[in-house]
């Protein structure tokens, strides 16, 4: 079943078992018939989220990526890291290298990389260090 929300609150509506109403919102305390509600967006959230993620990865390579940075994503292995985002800088812009860069991962090195991005940018923001 999808997910409603009352149309004059907004909160979420439950199925309305006992009476001739197919919902019920719990806040109104009211039955409500289906036009009274309206579908809850499930994506909008989720994505809203990915975005985040996205834009915390490419603000964090631009802006904050450096030896540092990849001694703490990549640990006793960040020099070979490294030196792959060296070489792919010499041959794209920063921008671009963004992108090889993670290309050439793998699946276990991209999520190190991009919970640290996540860790230091939210969205285009950077967080405030502690």
């Amino acid at each position: 079943m999808e997910e409603r929300n009352c149309s004059k609150c907004g909160c979420l509506v439950v199925k309305e078992e006992n009476l001739n109403y197919p919902y019920y919102c719990p806040n109104c305390d009211e039955n409500l018939f289906e036009f009274e509600t309206k579908v809850k967006p499930k994506t909008q959230k989720a994505d809203s989220e990915k975005e985040n993620i996205v834009s915390s990865y490419f603000f964090y390579m631009w802006n904050a990526w450096c030896e540092k940075e990849c001694e703490i994503v990549f640990d006793w292995e960040f020099r070979h890291f490294l030196e792959k985002w060296k070489g792919i800088c010499k041959t794209h812009s920063v921008y671009a290298a963004a992108e090889r860069f993670y290309a050439e991962l793998s699946t276990n090195n991209r999520a190190k990389l991009v919970n640290r991005a996540c860790e230091v940018y939210n969205g285009n923001e950077q967080r405030k260090s502690n």
